[in-house]
């Protein structure tokens, strides 16, 4: 093996190699995160909202690391912004192991930190323009657990539980961080679970959702009948295939009736999904089928 002579701890050229390449990669994809964003660091206070959670796509070295806040104030102006807007700063594999990646970043909690607002693009698949300040870079944290007045009574009010109860339902209640409505219901004289999306990222209602669950109702069980067809027309074959050791085969009508509904999500726009216990046909997956109030089933899939 070739070593560097002139090295007291001398390390293998293929080592370094591999050492060089890293760094490299490294250096390229923090300078690479840094042109989303302006060069201009502004001092804020900012309220987080969830805890952060991480992404690594491709060939990264480092993580992206993403933390919702749900306002912040500009400390040069005083000047308040409602709204949730998203955080985000690169860990290493190994920080990431650490609490909250290293930064100790608590959820509903106020932090005074330098941030970088993030430049104007054009997403490239939805050709959707965002407007400078969209997203944010987190540049350092300077204060931790502060005490601001307006952000305090952002947040009283954010902790404030919000319920409601649809025709036919349970009480549901919104994880708002989620912007997720969750409960249960009374389906064809069986109880399921049931989500409903909320009707934005930050509303406490929702009313789109519950138009569409409304009308499911109206006429359940033609529906079940569909929905639970169209799931074993589609899968019945994989479930044969999917036992191997099965002496007699299952047959889409048996497939059909030990299906059994576990979960309705209903969405904006009409969608919805409903989510079955395979009963082991499937090894123990779960059959979801979706689909849209207008357009009718569109998919039925295994999952988990």
């Amino acid at each position: 093996m070739i070593y560097k002579s002139i090295e007291k701890n001398p390390i293998k050229i293929s080592e370094k190699e591999n050492y060089m390449e890293l760094h490299s990669d490294l250096f390229i994809q923090k300078e690479r995160f840094k042109t989303k964003y302006d060069k201009h660091a502004e001092e804020v206070y900012i309220l987080t909202e969830n805890e952060s959670g991480a992404t690594r796509l491709g060939d990264d070295v480092l993580w992206t690391v993403n933390m919702s806040i749900l306002a912040y104030v500009d400390i040069e102006t005083g000047e308040l912004f409602k709204g949730k807007k998203t955080m985000s700063w690169l860990s290493s594999e190994e920080e990431r192991r650490l609490e909250d990646y290293g930064l100790n970043l608590k959820p509903q909690t106020i932090y005074r930190v330098k941030i970088r607002k993030s430049l104007p693009y054009v997403n490239k698949y939805s050709e959707t323009l965002f407007e400078y300040g969209e997203y944010f870079m987190l540049d350092e944290v300077l204060e931790r657990d502060c005490h601001h007045l307006e952000l305090e009574e952002i947040l009283k009010e954010y902790q404030k539980e919000v319920i409601i109860r649809p025709d036919g339902c349970h009480d549901l209640l919104l994880d708002k961080a989620l912007g997720l409505f969750s409960g249960s219901m009374i389906w064809n004289g069986k109880e399921c679970s049931l989500h409903l999306d909320a009707d934005d990222d930050e509303a406490i209602t929702a009313d789109e959702a519950i138009d569409t669950l409304q009308k499911l109702l109206n006429h359940s069980q033609e529906w079940e009948e569909k929905i639970r067809l169209y799931a074993a027309e589609y899968l019945t074959d994989i479930a044969n295939d999917w036992s191997e050791d099965i002496k007699v085969e299952l047959s889409v009508e048996e497939f059909n009736k030990r299906m059994r509904l576990d979960n309705i999500s209903v969405m904006t726009e009409g969608d919805f999904e409903f989510f079955f216990n395979d009963d082991g046909m499937i090894g123990g997956h779960d059959i979801v089928v979706s689909g849209n109030i207008d357009k009718g089933l569109d998919d039925a899939n295994i999952i988990g």
